[in-house]
């Protein structure tokens, strides 16, 4: 189930549902109610009948379990991983500093159980937390280590690269909007090159 937060409480723990019911009542989809919640552990009550009815405090016992699921406890420098379902630390202690395009930060970090890739948001005031406790680096030295022993690189100077590559084995000199990449990719890097340096 994803991390969406369904409003249980509006279903009577003394009432049952169908399908259709649920799905107006919480605003979810009626197969994912048959299908993936089935598979997750919510029964109906009685399977052989159509139409499948779910009785009430069974659905809000099942969300509140699939909530708490999805609950990590981590300290303020903590990643949590989906895929672990757990609080996690990044891999060799580096983390990767990255600014969107709204203003905001992210830190992202391979977690150091899976190998997939983790991330938050953070405020700038807190970047300096981070770098306490981990080496913070500019997102496009990133490399994410997959199961099968391959590595990706993640950072934009590298599709660029390739771009590149691609543009000259076509005889082609690079584009204009080529050009406009690799300025915008520099730009990025002294920006975030100089955040670290104020911690």
């Amino acid at each position: 189930m994803g991390k969406k937060k369904y409003p249980y409480n509006k279903l009577n723990s003394k009432q049952a549902y169908n399908a259709k019911e649920l799905e107006t009542l919480l605003s979810v989809h009626q197969q994912t109610i048959r299908k993936l919640w089935k598979r997750e552990g919510l029964e109906p009550m009685e399977a052989s009948k159509k139409p499948l009815l779910y009785w009430g405090a069974d659905v809000k016992g099942f969300l509140k379990r699939m909530e708490e699921k999805r609950k990590f406890n981590t300290e303020p420098y903590d990643f949590s991983c989906m895929k672990c379902q757990k609080a996690t630390q990044p891999k060799n202690g580096i983390v990767y500093l990255s600014q969107k395009n709204n203003g905001s930060y992210c830190l992202s970090a391979v977690c150091a159980t899976c190998q997939c890739k983790i991330s938050k948001f953070v405020a700038k005031k807190d970047i300096g937390i981070f770098s306490k406790h981990y080496e913070v680096k500019p997102l496009e030295e990133m490399t994410i280590y997959r199961t099968d022993n391959s590595s990706v690189k993640t950072h934009i100077k590298h599709v660029s690269k390739t771009m590149k590559n691609e543009s000259f084995k076509n005889n082609r000199k690079p584009t204009a909007q080529a050009s406009l990449n690799k300025n915008a990719i520099s730009s990025v890097k002294t920006h975030i090159n100089e955040q670290l340096c104020l911690f």
